[in-house]
């Protein structure tokens, strides 16, 4: 029995290696040596130019193939539609020209190594600036205006900015004696036209170096737009600057004396600055009146050596409430720097935001171009205001009837008691000030105006009488958007008192006429 036995465990061993001997034939088919692939790359950013575009493949940013390290890496593999390029090192960015069909182009881009073996690739796309593009590029008209020291040719920052960068242009024109004038203006997209007169025909053959942009992004490539401006020389304006000696607030400065009022003291070179140490800073100045305010000037650094232009900075004025944006640089490097608006903004306050830097600021000039030597102003708006009484927590308060807006209904003051009377409001001036006029737009639903104030009283403060002394009184007014004139009157605040009716003010403007210029 145990022979027996013995026998079967033999067989059983040997019929089991014999059935195993094959188990992982099939396995065999199915495996191979490890893969190992050559370094990628750890980025991918890209820049469109003209029918070009720029990759950078490094964090790194752009250094030498010597002093990169990818494993095994020895080549680079850029794949797009059915083209490819290799170059025989590996890089840390790559150009690709000749795009110059207009379309969305895919890359795909590998490093190889010594046996052609690729990376796991990045890939980025983007749609280059064709030439097509460049043909509908066009800079627009200029604004032109006529002053003593002549005609100042300037292209509005905000219209340009959209389009392009600006970096300066050549030009060439003939004045009136003959006598050919040409040469090169820097960034700041102006041009003094000398010896013309009112009525000439001028032209001006221009060269204009940019940067186009798409979606408000500059390109690679700096380009020259050809222009031609023929114009009519106008009638004789004046530059005034009206930030001159008015009150001023800053948001910070180094020492006394180094304020914020230096900078509109007419002092340019040797006088005072406003100074400050790094960080973000801002400059208010309240011009005291609503001015068409159209450009503005500023002299920046050390000395009378004109330096450390302000880099970063929003040049701002005050409307409806809200700060709004003229003029906007990242990387001016003009220390007198001077920008033109395509169109005049009005306004009583203008503010200068600087990013991230020191400030040395000698002057800076606000400005309004008028063809007479006399404006009149509002110079109630946006001034400081009291009243009486309003309606939904002062959300409709007297403050709405000075902040510039005559056409929308949530910008009026609305009074809440119908049993108060008089209701009033105050407008208090920045100083002293010779008014001669006003008028006010009543109701509902602008621009239509109606419920005129039809008994009303409109007062003035008498300073040496210290009391309100009534300038207009009237009864029985039907005029919805009522314009009174009168006789110049000197004072420092004024006060409108609404007898025996709810008050819906949408504005009221108070008018100074002032002399710019004798």
């Amino acid at each position: 029995m145990k022979r027996i036995l013995y026998s079967l465990s033999v067989f059983s061993v040997l019929f089991s290696l014999l059935c195993c001997s094959g188990q992982y034939d099939d396995i065999k088919e199915h495996t191979s040596s490890e893969k190992v692939y050559p370094g990628k790359y750890d980025t991918v950013s890209i820049q469109v130019g003209i029918e070009r575009v720029e990759i950078d493949l490094l964090k790194a940013g752009r250094i030498p193939a010597s002093e990169i390290r990818l494993g095994k890496a020895k080549k680079t593999l850029v794949e797009w539609d059915n083209e490819s390029l290799v170059i025989d090192s590996v890089c840390s960015w790559v150009n690709i020209e000749g795009l110059s069909r207009s379309k969305l182009y895919r890359f795909k881009i590998y490093t190889l190594d010594e046996y052609e073996n690729k990376s796991i690739p990045v890939e980025t796309s983007a749609i280059p600036y064709f030439l097509s593009d460049l043909e509908r590029l066009t800079v627009p008209d200029p604004r032109v205006v006529n002053t003593s020291a002549g005609v100042q040719v300037g292209w509005p920052k905000e219209l340009l900015s959209v389009m392009m960068d600006h970096y300066g242009m050549n030009y060439r024109y003939t004045d009136r004696d003959g006598i050919v004038h040409e040469g090169e203006e820097g960034p700041n997209a102006s041009l003094l036209i000398e010896n013309v007169a009112t009525g000439d025909e001028v032209t001006i053959d221009l060269v204009h170096r940019i940067v186009p942009k798409i979606n408000e992004k500059p390109i690679l490539d700096t380009v020259e737009i050809v222009q031609q401006v023929t114009m009519i020389v106008p009638q004789l304006s004046v530059r005034v600057n009206v930030g001159r000696d008015k009150p001023t607030k800053v948001s910070d400065y180094r020492n006394s004396g180094e304020d914020g009022s230096k900078v509109v003291d007419g002092v340019k070179a040797g006088g005072g600055r406003w100074v400050t140490n790094g960080g973000d800073h801002w400059l208010e100045i309240d011009l005291g009146a609503g001015y068409p305010i159209d450009g503005f000037q500023m002299w920046t650094g050390n000395g009378s050596q004109y330096t450390q232009a302000l880099a970063n900075f929003e040049f701002q004025a005050l409307v409806l409430g809200s700060w709004v944006t003229l003029d906007a640089q990242t990387a001016n490097a003009n220390p007198s720097y001077f920008a033109n608006f395509s169109t005049a903004t009005t306004t009583s306050k203008v503010r200068l935001n600087i990013k991230n830097q020191e400030v040395r600021l000698f002057e800076i000039e606000v400005y309004v171009t008028v063809t007479k030597p006399e404006l009149r102003v509002n110079v109630a708006l946006q001034r400081d205001t009291r009243w009486s009484d309003s309606r939904n927590n002062n959300t409709e308060g007297g403050d709405k009837a000075v902040d510039g807006s005559k056409a929308s209904n949530s910008t009026r003051w609305v009074t809440a008691n119908s049993a108060i009377s008089p209701h009033w409001l105050e407008i208090d001036f920045v100083g002293p000030v010779a008014i001669d006029g006003f008028q006010m737009w009543t109701g509902a639903d602008a621009p239509a105006y109606k419920q005129p104030f039809a008994n009303f009283t409109f007062s003035a403060w008498d300073v040496e009488q210290n009391k309100w002394a009534s300038v207009v009184a009237r009864t029985g007014n039907t005029d919805p958007t009522l314009a009174v004139n009168f006789s110049p009157v000197t004072t420092t605040k004024v006060r409108l008192e609404v007898f025996g009716q709810d008050v819906r003010l949408f504005e009221l403007e108070v008018y100074s006429t002032i002399t710019l210029f004798e």
